[in-house]
């Protein structure tokens, strides 16, 4: 099966220091270049292997993104790579365009299949909370952007983590009802079996949670 979050490498990491580790990786990482030469795609994919190999953290589609490129024998945008794991994989019925009341222009993908999730036992509490994936991008284009679309398949890849932090923003039982993706932000949506609703907003350069705001649902 193919592993584009790495589910097998990966070892639970505290959350503090799993922040810390990537934040040093951001700035050495080449997902946002727009090329590079041979020789240093060879030095940071052996750089990757190595701490993968010693530490059990993984920066997020990095490594497997760079094994692509040389396996293709040139260079792939990381937005592109990361959008083809997410319909190949995980939303294998792809986005689809779809006005949406609350966010206007959407593209949108759901799925039940969550194997290709990272759940360490450690954040069982997060598992438990998701029985689906909802992903709502909002995009007026025609095609989806990949650049928002490598934005979500980072969200995934540290889903667990996310989740958690949303759930402790209420007190109640929920499970996770969406995602949305804006342009600088993007948020987590809880229900209950009450239809009373949480979210949690992330934003800013690293993504962190920064509000929470509870409804209820007429």
């Amino acid at each position: 099966m193919s592993d584009p979050f790495s589910v097998r490498e990966r070892a639970y990491i505290p959350w503090v220091d799993y922040r810390q580790m990537l934040a040093q990786q951001a700035n050495v990482s080449l997902i946002r270049y727009p090329s590079t030469d041979i020789g240093r795609l060879a030095l940071r994919l052996d750089e990757l292997r190595q701490r993968e190999s010693s530490t059990g953290f993984v920066y997020y589609g990095e490594r497997r993104w760079l094994e692509a490129c040389v396996e293709r024998g040139g260079w792939i945008p990381y937005s592109e790579w990361a959008f083809l794991q997410l319909t190949g994989v995980l939303f294998l019925n792809g986005f689809a365009r779809r006005p949406n009341g609350r966010h206007g222009d959407c593209w949108t993908a759901y799925t039940e299949d969550l194997s290709s999730v990272w759940w360490p036992p450690q954040l069982s509490m997060s598992k438990n909370a998701v029985n689906s994936l909802d992903i709502i991008v909002v995009d007026s284009g025609d095609q989806p952007n990949t650049f928002k679309m490598a934005e979500v398949f980072n969200i995934i890849h540290d889903l667990s983590y996310h989740i958690l932090h949303a759930l402790a923003a209420t007190s109640h039982d929920a499970v996770l009802d969406e995602l949305v993706v804006n342009n600088d932000s993007w948020r987590i949506g809880l229900i209950n079996e009450y239809s009373a609703t949480w979210s949690l907003q992330f934003a800013g350069p690293d993504m962190l949670p920064v509000t929470s705001a509870e409804t209820q649902l007429g």
